[in-house]
């Protein structure tokens, strides 16, 4: 017995050994593509909510509400980068609010109430081709600390119009019977402050505002701008049929979609996504939630697409019944259809659908579903869609692409909202 327990020891360290000298091998036998992530969340004042976060897919996720969480994870970072996201979840105490997420616990880096948030930390260690999860890869204090902070009164932007302004509160982490400062700055010439609305609709016209805190209370910061467009969509979300006088970068993208039509195939209208700029003078479809406002930027290299079949109605319309009927047929869009017509007024500076006599579309109705318009027959093949494309690379909230992230703060990483912080 005592031979035996002694061999098992001796083979169990030479297997060890062997382990320990293929990760070495594995190390450098190649480029680093594995790095090792501790990310702190903290959530202040102590006691006013909690904060989860989890690199699983969000749809399936049970956040585990923790006032602060050490989270480490290891993720194969493409191009050996060392910097990655994964998502943090808030939950404010009852009566509180969740204010914007800070880098120093003082000064709000974003005022982003989305729940989950997508944050960026980027390795302070060296990464490892091998991808072997052991604690002593990780490095010895966090890469990054965020925190969450919880407040009575907060401010918050109307999407699209983080671009146009800029909000100060004096007091972030502030409590009943606190008094508060409210600021709106405009960031250009040609914008201006206009307004603040609260929870309940009201406007405010005071900036400064002063204010003594009593209950919890979102304070909602409105801005003018000469190169702003405004759309109002339901509140559960929804599209509206719009073109542009000018070609045009656009800050943000509405919470939703911009997209355009390039064919019909089986009896579907396929849309695809077209990122941050808009042509003159063609037609988009936007999806939207609630009041949002783009900002815009003139793009002196757009040009049309030949085959968006989203017509432009211009600057004074156009009457259905003008149009040629030769080789092609109309719809307008209305109450989130689109129908077919041979007669009605389509407004100013939206759109409608010509659809060619090659398609062989003979529905009058044709309606929205996912990434498709579908005619809604029930011979019609549903696997001809195609889902809108992805918008890749960075952009900042102006629209303008990115090589890479700059400063701490907001941008769009491949279409999605990210919240990035230097190491």
């Amino acid at each position: 017995m005592r031979k035996n327990s002694t061999f098992g020891k001796l083979a169990g360290r030479l297997c060890a050994l062997a382990v320990l000298a293929a990760w070495a091998v594995s190390s450098f036998a190649g480029s680093s593509s594995y790095h090792y992530f501790w990310a702190k969340m903290e959530t202040l004042p102590s006691g006013k909510g909690l904060v989860y976060a989890d690199t699983t897919a969000v749809e399936e996720v049970v956040p585990d509400f923790q006032e602060t969480q050490d989270y480490k994870f290891m993720a194969d970072a493409l191009d050996d980068d060392p910097s990655t996201t994964f998502n943090v979840w808030v939950k404010p105490a009852e009566g509180y609010l969740f204010s914007g997420w800070s880098s120093d616990g003082e000064t709000l880096i974003a005022y982003d109430s989305t729940t989950p948030t997508t944050l960026t930390v980027t390795a302070k260690t060296e990464g490892r081709a091998d991808g072997i999860d052991l604690p002593v890869f990780y490095p010895l204090e966090p890469d990054s600390t965020y925190y969450a902070m919880f407040a009575r009164v907060v401010t918050r932007y109307v999407p699209g119009e983080e671009d146009l302004g800029k909000i100060e509160i004096s007091k972030v982490l502030n409590d009943v019977g606190d008094e508060i400062t409210l600021t709106g700055t405009p960031n250009y010439d040609n914008c201006s402050f206009a307004y603040w609305t609260d929870s309940k609709g009201n406007r405010i016209t005071d900036n400064p505002l002063v204010l003594t805190v009593s209950e919890a209370e979102t304070y909602t910061a409105h801005f003018d701008c000469d190169s702003a467009y405004r759309f109002t969509f339901p509140e559960e979300g929804g599209y509206i049929l719009w073109s542009s006088p000018k070609a045009a970068y656009l800050a943000g993208k509405m919470n939703g979609n911009v997209v355009y039509s390039d064919s019909i195939v089986n009896g579907n209208v396929n849309l695809l996504e077209y990122g941050f700029s808009v042509n003159a003078n063609q037609g988009y479809l936007l999806y939207g939630e609630g009041e949002c406002t783009i900002t815009y930027y003139d793009d002196p290299y757009a040009s049309l697409f030949a085959d968006d079949l989203l017509i432009s109605s211009g600057e004074n319309g156009v009457s259905i019944d003008t149009l040629s009927t030769e080789g092609k047929s109309y719809f307008l869009y209305q109450g989130g259809q689109f129908v077919r017509a041979t007669e009605g007024f389509v407004e100013p500076w939206t759109a409608y659908l010509a659809v060619p006599d090659t398609c062989n579309v003979t529905a009058d109705v044709l309606t929205i579903n996912g990434g498709s318009l579908e005619t809604g027959i029930e011979d019609v093949k549903a696997d001809a869609k195609k889902a809108p494309a992805k918008v890749q690379g960075v952009y900042d909230l102006a629209g303008r692409r990115l090589m890479a992230p700059g400063k701490d703060g907001i941008y769009i990483i491949d279409g999605k909202k990210v919240l990035y912080r230097k190491k």
